[in-house]
């Protein structure tokens, strides 16, 4: 039996933005009724409205889709699921009642919360192991790897690709080949933004620069560069954390260093 191709405007990012944020203020607009009705604030509602209509890409909405798809799914239930993600980051029990009233089969529902229970402990374990790199070696890449495979790769694109093909009953052969997409990916997304941290231009990114390099962050690009510095640049390096103009002069030696790779 051949799997029926999808609608090319099923996968059109800009629809699936749309469709999500539908979804997501119709949810907050009946708690926003519900507070009233019970002379309750509506601080909450109002304050999550603001955040998810602040901006964003909707990545893991978006994934959670495609992983949909990729299984053999199609039509919407899959946007329930997208936005109790993407709502999840801000209030994690209105996030779980979101969920469940999605309209899927209990089985599908039960094996999803075990994928989003894993997810979270994952981002949790991600947390956690950020500052603790500080109290290693600089040196070490290998750490600040780790950080980024649970922080970004399996947050923002592994698992919700696995929400998404976990609620059309796919097998862990669709399971594996999306880890195989999803995780390089991940990787590759938080490495470009530990170098925009550093290099890139706030008015192109929207986001500061040198920030973690004051707060002493251990990124795999601080890592390279220790790893390649000589004297007088590793001197600079084992400054962080440090105060804006020692931060200024330590992007300039770690590009140095880095320059020595090849």
């Amino acid at each position: 039996m051949t799997t029926p191709s999808p609608d090319p405007r099923d996968l059109d990012p800009a629809t699936v933005r749309t469709s999500v944020d539908r979804t997501v203020h119709a949810f907050l607009d009946a708690k926003t009724h519900d507070a009233r009705e019970q002379s309750m604030p509506s601080d909450i509602p109002a304050a999550l409205r603001e955040c998810l209509t602040a901006g964003g890409k909707r990545l893991r909405p978006l994934l959670c889709v495609l992983g949909w798809h990729a299984a053999g799914g199609h039509g919407d239930d899959r946007l329930g699921t997208g936005a109790a993600i993407l709502i999840g980051d801000m209030a994690l029990a209105w996030s779980d009642e979101l969920l469940y009233g999605a309209d899927h089969p209990p089985h599908r529902l039960a094996r999803l919360r075990r994928v989003i229970d894993v997810m979270r402990q994952e981002v949790i374990y991600g947390q956690y192991l950020d500052p603790t790199t500080t109290l290693g070696p600089v040196t070490d890449h290998e750490a600040a790897l780790r950080v980024i495979r649970f922080k970004t790769a399996k947050y923002t694109c592994e698992r919700p690709l696995h929400c998404g093909t976990t609620l059309t009953d796919g097998g862990p052969r669709v399971r594996a080949a999306l880890s195989q997409f999803a995780l390089p990916l991940g990787e590759a997304f938080q490495l470009r933004d530990d170098i925009l941290a550093v290099y890139g231009r706030p008015d192109d990114t929207g986001k500061p620069v040198l920030d973690e390099l004051r707060e002493g962050k251990h990124t795999v690009l601080l890592a390279l560069a220790a790893q390649r510095a000589d004297t007088a640049q590793r001197t600079l390096l084992d400054a962080v954390p440090c105060p804006p103009p020692v931060a200024v002069a330590l992007r300039d030696a770690a590009a140095r260093a880095v320059e020595r790779i090849s």
